[in-house]
């Protein structure tokens, strides 16, 4: 009979976790709300125009589309242990995706293993492809950071060359693809895993990782001139941060808190209030957006095959 000791310990590791992530979401929603009422004067004047509105759902239909890049990140990992058809993985991913604000934090990523359980993969293939999710897409944050981090210094040296500036992101991106590259090889040893397969990965989160930072630096200029480097940056380390929050619905609060204090000298604080509260709102609709184009897809082209012996309907 197995000891029911180390199951119990994990569940109230998690307990105690989530309740540490909660207790943090609160106390930077409390901080929010405190900044709020501090600019309150600037925050009740200010009224978006036609044309900053425009902006705000173009920029949210946009990350809904790129959130397709990151059900390509969790198809491709998915097959590194069985062949399954993105007509099940793109749905396991998109219709999974709001489940980040109800219930909560973790329960997109069970629900995705869910979806897919009784395919091709064991329920142990499917919850280390889930980890794997976990590392992958931190990692090209965590990369994004640091070249962006590189990358800021080279581009404040640029003023008399200004025409250079808009040429770092790229070759911030290029430089990250040849040290993910380098980190693939002996990683792909270790795990068994083509070095290819694993670094295409990784590139397609890092790739999400740069249009993330790019819709962000968007809407801010939309609200205050800021440095589009700068504000990426500052887009990506908040999506770190929420993401490792246990228990606060998609980031929220925590993911808020640390972009403001990040802005806080870039952008006027009201500024920056508004262009991370038009941020939080962009990424729901987003995920609306990519639900809603997943639940199309489901219906239409990654439509699921009858079992044998149903006939369809006149």
């Amino acid at each position: 009979m197995s000891d029911p000791a180390p199951a119990s310990r994990k569940t109230r590791a998690a307990f105690l976790a989530k309740l540490a992530g909660r207790g943090l979401m609160l106390l930077a929603i409390v901080f929010l709300i405190r900044q709020g009422a501090r600019h309150w004067a600037d925050l009740s004047t200010w009224r978006p125009e036609a044309w900053q509105i425009g902006v705000i759902l173009a920029i949210a239909i946009c990350y809904g589309a790129s959130i397709f890049v990151v059900a390509e990140v969790w198809h491709r990992i998915v097959n590194i242990f069985a062949p399954e058809a993105r007509k099940r993985t793109y749905p396991s991913y998109t219709m999974t995706q709001i489940a980040k604000y109800i219930p909560g934090n973790v329960a997109h990523l069970l629900g995705r293993a869910i979806y897919l359980k009784g395919g091709a993969l064991s329920n142990r293939q499917l919850g280390i492809a889930t980890l794997l999710e976990i590392a992958v897409m931190p990692a090209a944050a965590g990369s994004f950071v640091l070249l962006a981090a590189l990358a800021i210094p080279v581009a404040t040296l640029l003023p008399q060359a200004a025409f250079l500036q808009p040429f770092v992101l790229p070759a911030t991106i290029g430089l990250g693809l040849v040290l993910l590259g380098a980190l693939a090889i002996p990683r792909s040893v270790r795990l068994q895993v083509p070095a290819r397969t694993l670094a295409g990965t990784t590139l397609l989160a890092l790739i999400f990782m740069c249009l993330l930072g790019l819709a962000f630096a968007t809407l801010l200029n939309t609200i205050s001139p800021a440095p589009p480097l700068l504000a990426a940056l500052v887009a990506v380390l908040g999506w770190i941060v929420g993401y490792f929050t246990p228990g606060a619905p998609g980031g929220l609060g925590t993911r808020e808190a640390l972009m403001l204090l990040l802005l806080d000298g870039t952008v006027p604080q009201s500024e920056a209030l508004i262009a991370i509260s038009l941020f939080r709102l962009v990424t729901v609709l987003g995920d609306t957006v990519c639900f809603g184009a997943g639940w199309v897809l489901y219906r239409t082209i990654f439509r699921p095959e009858e079992p044998e012996g149903v006939a369809s309907a006149p």
